[in-house]
């Protein structure tokens, strides 16, 4: 009568590990990828938001005066502020 062995040869182990390690190092250059898209997707939310916040802030001061000026610069005029500073400028700096 044959002995029925229980459990895996040293051999069946390591070549199951190595598939393992292979499917592994293909898959961590994607997964750092789409962590790095997740990274822009927000740090652009974010600007996006800062300027937004920004831009509402200038627009409660120009209508009502009692805030503060989000910015100090010297004598240059309302309308130039508005014209310098827009959202979408500030979007672009950020990316």
């Amino acid at each position: 009568m044959v002995e029925r062995r229980k459990g895996f040869t040293l051999i069946e182990l390591l070549v199951v590990i190595a598939i393992i390690a292979i499917l592994a190092a293909i898959l961590f250059p994607v997964f750092s990828r789409a962590r790095e898209q997740a990274r822009k997707a927000a740090c652009l939310s974010n600007a996006k938001q800062i300027g937004t916040a920004l831009m509402m802030y200038a627009h409660l001061w120009e209508r009502s005066n009692k805030f503060h000026p989000p910015f100090h610069f010297g004598k240059v005029l309302q309308k130039d502020f508005r014209a310098s500073f827009t959202a979408e400028k500030f979007i672009e700096l950020g990316s």
